[in-house]
């Protein structure tokens, strides 16, 4: 008698109301002996169902909500097509001479730092030498008018090849940005020749 009490369980509410709301916890209760395989089965079909019910929702949802994004670039675009576009910016290079940077770096580096480091510059100079630092990149050093100073211009690639070009005694134009002082010796980085 209490085996077949066993055998022919039934799914209490409390048991079918948590395995509607929570399937993922409440299905596995069916496993115990005494369940029926029909009981097993639509709770562990239910299971299955609610998982893929917020999947659903949410393709749905990533669907309109990329609709609704096209459509709004679409209106944008055909709003103001003149507002595409940015216009390029143009730098302001502060336009000085390689002696007059020698100078102002000479006579106080700490006034140069703040009148010069990190400013575009647009350095004209003639050239003293041109040589190669540990990274095989160009160095352009420009004449100071003092001996054994230069003022060292340093690039990127683009500057390597223009700097092949180059030759010493050669009056230069470069835009840089000014990169302070080394060992008593101006530096400008990220250079490029100007045109």
């Amino acid at each position: 008698m209490t085996q077949d009490a066993t055998q022919n369980r039934k799914v209490s509410i409390l048991l079918g109301v948590g395995i509607f709301i929570l399937p993922f916890i409440f299905a596995w209760f069916t496993l115990r002996k005494g369940y029926s395989p029909l009981a097993r089965g639509i709770s562990f079909a239910w299971m299955i169902v609610f998982f893929l019910i917020p999947g659903t929702t949410q393709d749905n949802n990533s669907t309109t909500s990329t609709n609704s994004v096209a459509s709004t670039s679409e209106v944008q675009q055909t709003a103001k097509p003149e507002e595409q576009e940015p216009a390029p910016v143009q730098i302001q290079y502060m336009q000085v001479s390689a002696s007059e940077i020698f100078q102002a770096y000479d006579a106080n580096e700490m006034a140069a730092d703040q009148r010069y480091k990190g400013q575009p510059l647009e350095v004209t100079g003639t050239i003293e030498s041109i040589s190669s630092d540990f990274s095989d990149d160009a160095v352009v050093n420009l004449e100071t008018g003092q001996m054994f100073m230069s003022v060292m211009a340093t690039g990127n690639k683009d500057f390597n090849s223009q700097a092949v070009a180059l030759s010493k005694g050669q009056r230069v134009t470069l835009l840089c940005e000014g990169g302070g002082e080394i060992a008593g010796s101006p530096v400008l980085r990220k250079c490029e020749v100007a045109q």
